[in-house]
């Protein structure tokens, strides 16, 4: 499917939570109730700026164990940000490779950060997690039924007032944007 709308989940599928952003993608995918091109993997690769060629709005979807629970909501841009690997690269540094290499600002980019608990190695996904997933689902439809720029920078103030257990985070997150 091609699509101006794409919404990118990352994470590790085998260290618990992590596995929010790709899980994400298969429930979005699974309603089939918008019109978006989807894609899941486990972590961010300088290559995809070509996955983010004329898009008109995209949504990054990851896990955190620093965001507000159930998530946030955040408008991104295009920033440098140095590690010694591409392994926690962030959307803002992706956003930077495709504004350096293209020499034109990148689409309209957004994350979505739901609050994760256990990133351990060999865990599934944590009850409180499955909770923050569902929330995210019902925040991401709303986005994508309805995409225009305008509606989603409103959405940014609302995103931080919603409810969700708290819980204490247990393991350490495998990327810097955590």
């Amino acid at each position: 499917m091609s699509s101006d709308i794409l919404v990118l989940g990352y994470g590790n599928p085998g260290r618990g939570d992590d596995a929010l952003g790709p899980m994400l993608i298969e429930k979005l995918d699974c309603a089939e109730r918008t019109k978006h091109e989807s894609l899941a993997c486990f972590q961010l690769q300088p290559e995809q700026i070509f996955d983010l060629e004329n898009r008109r709005l995209i949504l990054f979807a990851d896990a955190s164990v620093s965001a507000s629970a159930p998530f946030s909501f955040t408008e991104l841009t295009a920033n440098c940000e140095i590690s010694y690997s591409t392994h926690s690269m962030t959307p803002e540094t992706l956003l930077y490779i495709y504004e350096t290499l293209f020499r034109r600002p990148p689409p309209c980019c957004f994350l979505l950060s739901i609050r994760g608990n256990n990133f351990k190695l060999g865990k599934k996904l944590s009850d409180v997690a499955e909770k923050h997933l569902d929330a995210a689902f019902d925040f991401a439809t709303e986005l994508l039924d309805e995409p225009d720029l305008l509606r989603w920078r409103g959405k940014l103030m609302m995103s931080a007032s919603i409810p969700a257990p708290q819980s204490k985070p247990s393991g350490s997150p495998p990327e810097s944007s955590r």
